[in-house]
């Protein structure tokens, strides 16, 4: 009796914390969707204009990068807690991974149009560089706190993206070869120190 009881919880349990995980699943999709619309519509309308009005465009493209970032948040603690594989892992990540490369290009093109101070950075890592890249992940998130919004950085997790075309495009374009590697203002570094981090990320920006 005792063990059927056991049975029974285990069961319930697993069963209510599939159906939560759906949930999480399910809202957390819609948020991507809705990202990946809106950053497309962006995207498109900086193509379309050839003068951006500057002024206008900043407080949307600032609220829009912020929405990136805390989607990103919102994916990391999703992993963390979830129960699905992989594989499906995958799928929601790259969904965010379209939005989150159309964004740093779209601040990229706003800051040459409109001399925006910002830096922007195009992080690529990989578990398979693990404390290398923890270091520099800690030493990029300082930096965030430090500058705030006027530091836009833009992380593509290679262990989700590693056969996405438009992460394979972006690695072979800026020649990255080895993890962790920044994008800093277009130009490729490997991994870094804070000093020569901080000094790489205030050539770009008023610090």
């Amino acid at each position: 009796m005792a063990g059927i009881i056991t049975v029974i919880v285990f069961v319930s349990g697993f069963s209510v914390g599939m159906v939560w995980d759906q949930f999480r699943t399910q809202k957390l999709q819609s948020n991507l969707d809705e990202i990946s619309v809106y950053s497309t519509s962006l995207f498109l309308e900086s193509q379309l204009l050839e003068d951006l009005n500057c002024p206008a465009f900043l407080p949307v493209i600032q609220g829009a990068v912020n929405d990136i970032g805390t989607s990103l948040d919102e994916y990391t603690k999703y992993t963390e807690a979830s129960v699905l594989g992989l594989d499906a892992q995958k799928i929601l990540y790259r969904k965010y991974l379209l939005s989150n490369i159309r964004y740093w290009r779209l601040s990229d093109i706003y800051k040459k149009q409109c001399s925006w101070n910002v830096t922007s950075v195009l992080y690529f890592f990989d578990k398979s560089c693990q404390q290398k890249c923890d270091s520099m992940s800690t030493r990029l998130d300082y930096l965030k706190r430090k500058y705030g919004e006027t530091l836009l950085i833009f992380p593509i997790n290679l262990q989700f993206a590693a056969d996405d075309p438009v992460a394979l495009t972006l690695m072979r374009l800026y020649n990255v070869t080895s993890f962790p590697s920044v994008i800093i203002d277009g130009e490729t570094y490997g991994n870094l120190g804070l000093d020569e981090l901080e000094v790489l990320v205030c050539k770009g920006m008023t610090c």
